[in-house]
Formats: structure tokens, C-alpha cells, sequence
């Protein structure tokens, strides 16, 4: 089962800027080195999600435990649909990346084909002069996008997070709900029997509380559902 939001603008132009190249040198410098994971969305153990491959479209995402987390980002360009993270679905062709780069707080990664930069970047206010900041359980994912061709584009992004966030084992049932507050919409999922820390131990993933996607209402359209049972 699946939560999935679509992040669109339906006729987004991306039009033709400059790139801060010193910054894109800084990251192409580590595009070489091969980290053994690279964190994404990491709040606290429960809640930890690597990238284990050399790049974002090599693996599914996974909790630091090696159970799937499958997080999936598409992006479409002038009608072209391309994979920027996770392998599904396989039958679209992964967009170039270029770069990777871990900072403390922020893993960015670059994708280019010539005629579209992507900058992906997720990041974790683990900010050490802001304790509210550092103790909320929220991660962000930001996409940048720029023409280099000199070009005008259409651009849609999209977004999908799994239900495997919101649960310990796969066989475990779930129930999602749609809301939306302060100009956000929303996306919930999580266990119907919230048994708070329980089970315990190491190789566990959280099965309590609920994963939520939320975006600008203004700025995307979004569904949420199950997948069929084989």
C-alpha cells in the first residue's frame, strides 16, 4: 500500500538562469567518492531512510535496518517522464545524476541532461541554536529546477511515499486520510492500533503515530490509496 502525493505544476515554464557554478563544482567534486549510504530523511531511529546505491535511482530507499522505505520522485519535462529517486517505475529511464554531496544537515543531489538541472535536497532542521526546530519530527525535499539550454521548458514534479513508513512489517494493515490546514494539503497514513513503543529493540521500524506528506494546496494535486492485492 502506498501513499502517494502528486507534487505538479501542470504548465510550469522553467526558463533559462544562470547557476551558481561554484556551488555545482563543490558537489561535481564529490561526485566520485562513493559514501556507503547516503541519509535522507533521518528524524530519529524510527524514522531513518538511506539511499544505499551510487545513485538515488539505483535502490529503493531503505530504514537504516534494510527494511524497504521506499520513497519515489518523477520528473517530467516537456512531456518525458524520468525516475530522480527509487526504481519504480522500471519502465522510465533514470534522469543523468551528476552529483551527490552529504553535508550535516543536507544530502544534494544534481541531475543534468543538457537541457533541464535538477537540484534535489532533502533536509533535517537538526539545528543545534534552534532546539524547536531541532526536536520537530519533520524533513524537508526541495526541488530545484533550471533550464540550460537557453530554452523554455514544462516541468511537473512528482512526489510518493510508501506506507512502509508507518509500519514494522509488511503484513501489517493500514488506513490513510486526506486533510488540509493553513493553505497545505495533506497526506496520513499509519496502523489502525497504535500500540506506542511497542515492540522494542533495535531492528524495529515505527508501527505508532503516522507518516504525513504535506505541500502547497496551490501548487500540486494529490491522491491517496492502496495498491491492488496480488
Amino acid at each position: 500500500m502506498s501513499l502517494k502525493r502528486s507534487h505538479r505544476t501542470p504548465t510550469r515554464s522553467v526558463r533559462a538562469n544562470p547557476i551558481d557554478c561554484e556551488s555545482l563544482e563543490g558537489r561535481r567534486l564529490f561526485a566520485g567518492i562513493r559514501a556507503p549510504a547516503v541519509p535522507l530523511i533521518t528524524s530519529d531511529p524510527y524514522l531513518s531512510i538511506w539511499s544505499q546505491g551510487s545513485k538515488l535511482t539505483d535502490v529503493t530507499t531503505t530504514h537504516w535496518t534494510g527494511a524497504a522505505n521506499a520513497l519515489v520522485s518523477l520528473i517530467r519535462i516537456d512531456g518525458t517522464s524520468y525516475r530522480l529517486m527509487g526504481t519504480d517505475p522500471s519502465t522510465l529511464a533514470a534522469f543523468p545524476q551528476t552529483g551527490v554531496q552529504v553535508l550535516p544537515t543536507r544530502s544534494i543531489y544534481d541531475f543534468d541532461n543538457g537541457h533541464i538541472h535538477v537540484t534535489m535536497t532533502f533536509m533535517q532542521p537538526a539545528l543545534g541554536t534552534d532546539l524547536t526546530a531541532l526536536s520537530l519530527p519533520l524533513s524537508y525535499i526541495n526541488w530545484d529546477v533550471r533550464s540550460v539550454d537557453g530554452l523554455n521548458h514544462s516541468v511537473q514534479v512528482y512526489d510518493s511515499v510508501s506506507s512502509q513508513l508507518a509500519v514494522n512489517t509488511q503484513d501489517q494493515q493500514v488506513v490513510w486520510q486526506r486533510g488540509s490546514t493553513n493553505g497545505l494539503t495533506t497526506l496520513r497514513v499509519g496502523t489502525p492500533t497504535q500500540t506506542i513503543f511497542n515492540p522494542a529493540g533495535d531492528g524495529v521500524r515505527i508501527d505508532w503515530g503516522y507518516a504525513y506528506l504535506a505541500a502547497y494546496a496551490s501548487q500540486t494535486t494529490s491522491s491517496i490509496g492502496g495498491n491492488t492485492a496480488e
